[in-house]
């Protein structure tokens, strides 16, 4: 099977095809999709000359979770951070928070083109290979707020019961409903252009045999528009320098690779946010089935090391928020109490189909969560077309 097939295909390595959340709003810039792919399993002798890769990918977001890795829909606000209510509120409900019901989805299309190139020469030992990332991404998100119905009654048993204060309860309830919609609404919305491009540079040796090792190194860079005032952003307002190393190892139709990676993010200065610094290992096994096919599964864990600073003014509702609730859900841009650290296990089977007719590559992969803290919980669809020119 010569297909150009190796396209460095550690090209693999070398991309993060669509960005997903965590970090700053929940966002990072390393994929659950992972960048071990299984055009990886296909050929490992590097050949020399131009590649490029098309994606494209669905993406749909169904919840955020807590740092206990539950769904974060409903969380409390402390009423004592509006006096003027406190007092009527735990009078009427026996409690001083208000309990919320929360709702957020995502869904997000995404094109990305990259191209590259393989040293046509070896340099101490490998080829060396160059590429960028462009995506260009649109982002619809819906995020609805609800107040505790069961409050509500309590609220409006309250003013039955006591008429001389009837009309401020009223207007409390009505204050507490609108404000929630109100907030949730200006946190929908939707975002299309241009994201963050990724420049990627790479050494890779291959033994001859039946074994490749990959150096890399990535910069994401802050080309997509990014506006602390915007609910939906499409770019992410800072840098990510990645390092990672992977070794790819074949035997007869099996195929086994591995690759590590440290991210190390920059502060957004827009926010004077700055997500923490993470470590990505990925595992990927695959199968060659005769000359039509190469099926396998990617695992990928993802553990963020530092927590999430912030540098600017904090606030009362910074620092009375869990990490799921609802200010983080809303958009705030303030580490919440012991700062958020993502955690995720992402699983991808896949499946790729050789073109040899015109000397490219057709993947069909899938993506899920089975664990996510501190993070979105969400699923991935994606085609990938590789071809050499």
């Amino acid at each position: 099977m010569k297909l150009f097939l190796s396209l460095g295909l550690f090209v693999f390595s070398l991309f993060i095809s669509f960005k997903t959340f965590a970090g700053e709003g929940f966002r990072t810039h390393y994929s659950p999709a992972g960048a071990l792919t299984g055009e990886a399993a296909v050929v490992l002798n590097d050949r020399p000359g131009f590649f490029g890769i098309m994606t494209g990918s669905f993406i749909n977001t169904d919840q955020l979770n807590d740092k206990e890795g539950n769904n974060a829909a409903n969380q409390s606000v402390y009423i004592k951070s509006f006096p003027s209510i406190a007092t009527l509120f735990q009078n009427a409900t026996g409690s001083n928070t208000l309990s919320v019901g929360q709702a957020f989805t995502q869904s997000q299309r995404q094109v990305n083109l990259i191209g590259g190139y393989v040293s046509l020469d070896s340099y101490w030992g490998g080829k060396l290979i160059g590429a960028v990332n462009i995506p260009y991404a649109n982002v619809s998100r819906q995020v609805t707020a609800t107040v505790d119905p069961n409050q509500i009654a309590q609220l409006q048993a309250y003013a039955v019961a006591n008429p001389g204060i009837a009309a401020n309860v009223n207007n409390t309830i009505r204050a507490l409903t609108s404000q929630a919609a109100s907030l949730a609404a200006s946190k929908s919305g939707n975002a299309e252009g241009l994201g963050d491009i990724q420049l990627t540079g790479a050494w890779s040796h291959f033994n001859g045999v039946n074994t490749k090792y990959v150096a890399s190194f990535s910069v994401t860079t802050p080309t997509g528009t990014f506006n602390e005032n915007y609910p939906v952003n499409i770019g992410f307002g800072y840098y990510t320098f990645l390092p990672a190393m992977a070794v790819i190892y074949q035997e007869k139709e099996w195929t086994l690779a591995g690759r590590a990676s440290y991210g190390y993010n920059t502060t957004n200065n827009s926010t004077s946010y700055k997500s923490g610094d993470f470590l990505a290992v990925e595992l990927l096994g695959a199968y060659r089935m005769a000359a039509w096919a190469n099926i396998g599964v990617n695992v990928i864990q993802f553990n963020q090391l530092t927590a999430d600073s912030f540098s600017g003014a904090v606030t009362s509702i910074s620092t009375t928020q869990s990490p799921g609730g609802l200010a983080s859900l809303l958009g705030t841009s303030v580490p919440i109490d012991d700062g958020q650290k993502t955690t995720f296990t992402a699983i991808s089977p896949f499946v790729v189909f050789p073109l040899p007719s015109v000397n490219s590559l057709l993947t069909f992969q899938y993506t899920f969560m089975p664990v996510a803290k501190d993070s979105i919980h969400a699923n991935f669809m994606q085609a990938r077309l590789t071809t050499r020119f």
